[in-house]
């Protein structure tokens, strides 16, 4: 596997495509007329971070490809750096508050894939720090409203269980090259409610074909319902 190709996995597409939706749904809620540039800025920060704790998440949890893990390491920071770099210049324009959920954000996410104790390393952060926090705050970004409105908590709930779907649909298949699953025990059970690692490690590659065909239709459903809530403005 080349450089290149490398580079593109790690992009993680599918999961990148589905936080953007999320992200987008939480700007097209605003009451208000949509401010382009806080959406675009807030958006490219955002998945730029995503991309450089991914870099992270391969040091962390994988032994795969050909690059080495100090440019995983200096890759990840600088598209980490970029990405809070945007959100520090909103605050900096806006609203001194960005910077705050900013750090809960990006240090969350760095926790879980870093740390492996399981207060943090849990389906319940993971399903915040992907799923419902980044809509909270991208909602609040486009309000200029630190504090969320009831039924925007409602839509994070959901969308933090959106997260974990994806977690519990997409980890099965790649756990066959996660250090940690290799060196679990075969029936402990990890990154989905019932398969254990013994059942990860032989799965067919059908089946592993099924679950990324299951990813992407996921992505597709969050990208259609980012488009109805777009519409219905």
């Amino acid at each position: 596997m080349s450089y290149l190709s490398e580079a593109v996995r790690l992009v993680h597409w599918r999961m990148l495509v589905a936080v953007g939706a999320i992200l987008s749904i939480a700007h097209f809620l605003s009451p208000y007329p949509l401010d382009v540039t806080r959406y675009v800025a807030g958006l490219v920060g955002v998945l730029v971070a995503l991309c450089g704790i991914y870099r992270y998440n391969e040091v962390a949890d994988f032994v795969r490809g050909k690059t080495p893990r100090i440019h995983h390491l200096i890759i990840g920071t600088i598209l980490i750096v970029l990405g809070a770099s945007v959100g520090v210049l909103l605050s900096l324009i806006y609203a001194w508050w960005i910077i705050v959920y900013l750090a809960l954000g990006v240090g969350g996410m760095l926790a879980y894939n870093l740390l492996r104790t399981p207060i943090v390393h849990n389906r319940v952060t993971y399903g915040v720090v992907w799923g419902g926090l980044p809509f909270v705050a991208s909602f609040c970004l486009q309000t200029l409203d630190p504090t969320p409105p009831p039924y925007i908590i409602v839509w994070a709930v959901f969308f933090s269980f959106v997260a974990v779907e994806i977690l519990w649909t997409w980890g099965p298949a790649g756990c066959r090259y996660q250090l940690e699953c290799k060196r679990a025990r075969p029936d402990k059970v990890c990154h989905s409610p019932v398969m254990t690692c013994g059942d990860r490690a032989n799965m067919p590659k059908a089946v592993r074909r099924h679950t990324k065909a299951m990813v992407t239709m996921k992505m597709a459903g969050m990208v259609l319902l980012a488009v109805a809530v777009f519409m219905m403005r």
